[in-house]
Order: C-alpha cells, then structure tokens, then sequence
C-alpha cells in the first residue's frame, strides 16, 4: 500500500504538490485561529444570583428571599443543581446547568424567573458577573506617597473599573482595601433628647432632603423656561443646615443635634500596605469561556 501511495505521488506529481500546498494554508490558518488556552475553562454553565438585604439575620434572608427565589429557579430547564448560602444580609444562589447550555440563555432564563419571585421590595437581587471560578486574569495594586486611602480608592472605583471594564472579554473589576467615602452625620444623644426628636426623624429628614424635584414649566411668550427644584447635597454644610422639624415655628436643623463630618464606610476588607505607604487592590476577571488569544506581535 505504501509503495502505492509513492508511486501514485511520483506520477501525479502536480495533484500532491497542491494537496500539499493546500494542507499547509490550512494548518497556517488554523494555528493562528486555534484558542491557546494555558488553563482551559472546564467549569460548570452557571448562574449566580446576589441579593443584598443589609440589616437582616440569616433566618430572616432564608426565610423571605433564598427559598422564594429558590422555588422560582426550580423550573428552569437544564438545571442540574441549585446551591445556595445565606449570610448576614446576604443571600448567594448558584444555578448550574447541563454541559452545552448557552451562557446567555441561562442568564436570560435565570433574569425572567427572578423578576416573579416574591420577595421584599428593598431588596434587589442581580445576577452575578459572566465569570468562572478561573476566571481571575489580572491583580494590581495602586500605591501613593501623596493620597490617602479615600482617595485610591476613588481613583480605582471612578476612573481605573470604568476603563478597565470597556477591555474586550473582562467581566468584572472587584476591589478590596482603601476606603470608601461617605458622608456622616454624628448625632448627640443629648441634644437629640432636649428637642425630643428621634434617630429615625434625622434619617428620614436626610433622606428626603438629597433629592432635586421637577415643576413643570413657565410659559413666556413664544418660549416655556423650565422649571426644578434643586436639593442634591453638595457639601457637609448642605448636611449641617437640612432641617429635621420645626417647634413653635423654629427650625431644628441638623447642626443644633450634632455635625456633619466627611468619613468612610466600615471596611469589610483589606489590603497590607508595603513600606507603611496607602495600598488598595483590585482584580480583573474575564468573562466565561472567552479563551486566550496570543496576538501575532507575542511571538507565539
């Protein structure tokens, strides 16, 4: 059969130089369309469904959101396993499906079954980003000499995620250390009592207070000049001068209960700082079975 195969290829010398010269595009055109993939995504089709309920016991997050949401799920086709864990305000839900479903019609699904689920209207449950358990491509860390922790952590949350999250294939930025600015209002329980006012009254009065409302308009002629209120809070003075209640017609603002003052939020993680200098840190995730795709300049 060899000998065949030899002779056959002395004699129609110009069908094999082109079968060769064919083979050869091909394997060229497949090398540099084939996905190298260092470690191959072999996790499961899934979908992670997040829902934050802050303030609420573990008993409570089962109880009102985990197993509604659960029974919703349930009848979704496809679905081999649902697995779920439920925190302190937090409710984590993970519907996995059978080998070859489409990630996005499991999402899709996963979106149409929570939006009928009976849950409590302050808690908002989302999906989790297109991502698998190996998914984690990229960490840095951001480190300064002149800016505080707030301030990394604004560059990172405000400028750096928006920039990163626009790269063709990343899923989500997530970041951990800095601090996370906010506004606070320090009351004193002292003058809080004299006025015989409430912790709940400074809360809604706050609330109600960082809002801008819309009136319509005001014809003039030919021409209608639109008409808002303005009342979006702009600095800690704003905060300071937000009137809780009014008592024989004088204003209780919130100076005359406490101050205003700029902090951060409790943090719930942390970055070790290098050489006693601020340090705050994120990681970058590609979206789920997306391979890695050496570019020709890579030398690959």
């Amino acid at each position: 059969m060899i000998e065949g195969l030899i002779a056959f290829a002395l004699r129609q010398r110009f069908i094999t130089l082109a079968l060769a010269l064919l083979l050869t595009v091909m394997g060229v055109v497949s090398f540099r369309n084939l996905p190298i993939e260092a470690y191959p995504d072999v996790g499961d089709v899934r979908a992670e469904i997040i829902t934050l309920w802050p303030g609420h016991a573990a008993e409570e997050v089962e109880r009102l959101i985990t197993i509604p949401l659960e029974n919703e799920l349930n009848g979704i086709a496809r679905v081999t396993v649902i697995r779920s864990d439920t925190l302190f305000g937090l409710s984590n839900i993970r519907v996995v499906f059978a080998d070859g479903t489409d990630d996005y019609w499991a999402r899709q699904q996963a979106q149409e079954r929570i939006n009928q689920a009976q849950i409590p209207a302050d808690a908002k449950p989302s999906l989790g980003p297109l991502s698998s358990v190996i998914g984690e491509v990229y960490r840095y860390t951001l480190e300064s000499k002149s800016m505080s922790l707030v301030e990394l952590k604004s560059l990172q949350d405000w400028v750096l995620e928006r920039e990163f999250r626009q790269v063709p294939g990343v899923a989500d930025v997530v970041s951990w250390g800095g601090g996370t600015k906010q506004y606070e209002i320090i009351v004193d329980p002292g003058r809080l009592r004299a006025y015989n006012l409430t912790l709940k009254q400074v809360i809604d009065a706050a609330s109600n207070a960082n809002s801008n409302s819309g009136g319509g308009y005001i014809a003039q002629g030919e021409y209608r000049v639109t008409v808002r209120g303005l009342g979006l809070i702009q600095s800690v003075r704003d905060i300071e001068n937000i009137v809780v209640s009014a008592q024989k017609g004088t204003p209780v603002r919130v100076r005359d209960i406490g101050t205003a003052v700029v902090g951060t939020a409790i943090r719930l993680g942390r970055s070790p700082s290098t050489g006693g200098r601020p340090r705050a840190t994120a990681s970058m995730s590609r979206t789920s079975r997306t391979p890695s795709r050496p570019r020709p300049r890579d030398g690959w």
